[in-house]
């Protein structure tokens, strides 16, 4: 959930601190729900993202058809540290963001090869058909070790979100590099966490949906238009939960079929066809009344692309299939 296409991206639903008041087993129903946060005070998550891409790259030759595949698995390891810093006369709260404790295992399976890479903050060891390639720690291939680094440092990055209390950022802030990345990645997910609440108050049971539009689908460009998922959200009974915790779940399907695009490749506008484009996800949240967070959140999402376009005069297909489960656990709050 934070980024998932970061990690993919990767990579996320939560937090508050709402006043000190007695709620009631359905707290919530009375009124919307919301985040609202205790100025100054951090708070602490934990993170996983497991993903993994399968790839299938057919090119039709005078000769025939030749078909290269590849297959990466992932898992990103992190926590995170909210801390709010203000909060504006409409209720938008101003919140550092500051990951750290950052760990990730790749491996990648192409052209008959297998590769490994774990990074650990910024040590980095890499294998290449078993063999170590890269291993910082003891000054093994540093030069090749300097991509792999940078391609971290970006989801190591610290700033600031403008937070509405519905859970939507309006406002991404700090240093260049840091609004660059979120300000791309926000537009693929519902609201910093992937989950966004209704204006209006909702009774156990109750649903709202939520509308994403996606104009870009990692470089594919789908015009002004582009596609909009609607993430339908369901308030369960939080009944016999532990500390009254409201559970809420979130589904969106899309499986539309010949999508026209376009990509920049080379300098050069390619334009493609997406024959078949399959989203579904599924998650559950569960948001603590009392004190006014979500506790967790967990996620799965899969896709399935299938583009033909002209290559250098050949038809090429790409079959992507990739899945991401991303799960977050309140720490401190």
């Amino acid at each position: 959930m934070f980024s998932k296409l970061a990690v993919c991206g990767l990579v996320g639903g939560l937090w508050a601190q709402i006043g000190a008041s007695a709620w009631a087993a359905d707290a919530g129903a009375s009124g919307p729900l919301q985040f609202k946060f205790e100025l100054n005070k951090p708070i602490v998550f934990s993170a996983v993202t497991s993903t993994r891409t399968v790839t299938d790259r057919t090119v039709q030759m005078e000769t025939g058809a030749k078909s290269v595949g590849t297959t990466n698995a992932g898992e990103f390891r992190y926590k995170l540290r909210l801390t709010p810093v203000r909060k504006s006369a409409e209720g938008v709260w101003t919140l550092h963001y500051e990951p750290f404790d950052f760990q990730e295992d790749v491996e990648t399976f192409a052209n008959g090869g297998h590769f490994t890479t774990a990074i650990k903050g910024l040590e980095v060891k890499s294998t290449q058909n078993g063999i170590t390639v890269v291993d910082t720690v003891k000054g093994v291939g540093l030069a090749q070790a300097k991509p792999l680094r940078q391609g971290t440092y970006v989801r190591m990055l610290s700033g600031n979100f403008e937070f509405e209390p519905s859970g939507v950022v309006s406002k991404v802030d700090g240093d260049l590099p840091f609004i660059d990345y979120w300000s791309e990645n926000i537009k693929n997910q519902m609201g910093l966490f992937d989950i966004a609440f209704a204006s209006e108050p909702v009774p156990a049971g109750g649903t709202w949906t939520k509308n994403l539009v996606v104009k870009d689908l990692e470089g594919i460009k789908l015009g002004e238009s582009g596609l909009v998922e609607t993430n339908t959200f369901v308030r369960q009974d939080g009944t016999g939960t532990a500390n009254h915790l409201i559970p809420v779940t979130v589904s969106m399907t899309i499986s539309p079929k010949n999508i026209f695009g376009s990509m920049d490749n080379m300098g050069q506008n390619t334009t493609l066809n997406i024959s078949e484009f399959t989203h579904q996800k599924t998650g559950k949240f569960l948001f603590d009344p009392e004190a006014g967070c979500l506790n967790s959140g967990d996620e799965e999402e899969a896709r399935r692309l299938v583009i033909d376009m002209l290559s250098q005069g050949h038809t090429v297909t790409v079959t992507t299939e990739f899945s991401i489960h991303s799960k977050f656990d309140l720490l401190t709050n």
